[in-house]
């Protein structure tokens, strides 16, 4: 049995622990299904500027792209958080031996592709640092570029939401490696903090 640290793939051994639950089990096809059709929707709206069921015929092949890895990545990552925060052992073994990073940095690497995909943080950004005229010729080129690049847009999200799933995945797999060497008397348990 591999440990770990060494484990090639955590975000399987992470989803058969999450999955084993059958409330996890059950409430994971109902938020593909409502975060699918979010994305949908608001995806939509980006071509024709309105929330209606018509608008998604206008999806491109590489929204529905979008969508559907939105759609599967992204309630996977948030029932791994929802499991790392009911279970404490697992969201701080980095302070008990030694590892890296934070539970904080998997949740903000989740919430930032969708921060930057379907909010107006960017032109929120835009209207603090520029204002007035300037304002209106700086936004122009910049939703230019922003359109122009789009899809490497649409993979750096989903590139980061996948680096979310793997940390947090990392993060339950050593929290609960940990567990059973303490379980076992191999290891003194100790409390984060």
């Amino acid at each position: 049995m591999t440990s770990p640290r060494t484990s090639l793939f955590p975000e399987f051994r992470a989803a058969r622990a999450v999955f084993r639950n059958k409330r996890y089990l059950g409430a994971y096809p109902l938020l593909v299904l409502l975060t699918g059709l979010a994305y949908a929707f608001l995806l939509s709206w980006l071509s024709v500027g309105t929330v209606a069921l018509w608008g998604l015929r206008f999806l491109t092949p590489l929204q529905v792209t979008l969508t559907l890895g939105f759609a599967f990545l992204f309630p996977w990552l948030v029932l791994v958080d929802v499991y790392l925060w009911r279970h404490p052992t697992c969201i701080f073994p980095g302070r008990i031996r030694g590892g890296e990073g934070t539970p904080v940095v998997g949740v903000l690497l989740g919430i930032l592709p969708n921060a930057l995909c379907c909010t107006p943080i960017i032109p929120t950004l835009l209207a603090l640092f520029v204002s007035g005229s300037t304002l209106l010729s700086v936004s122009v080129p910049v939703q230019y570029a922003i359109a122009s690049y789009e899809p490497e847009f649409y993979a750096a999200s989903l590139i980061l939401l996948w680096i979310a799933i793997r940390l947090a995945s990392r993060r339950l797999v050593l929290g609960q490696g940990e567990t059973a060497e303490a379980a076992s008397g191999s290891v003194a348990p100790s409390l984060p903090g």
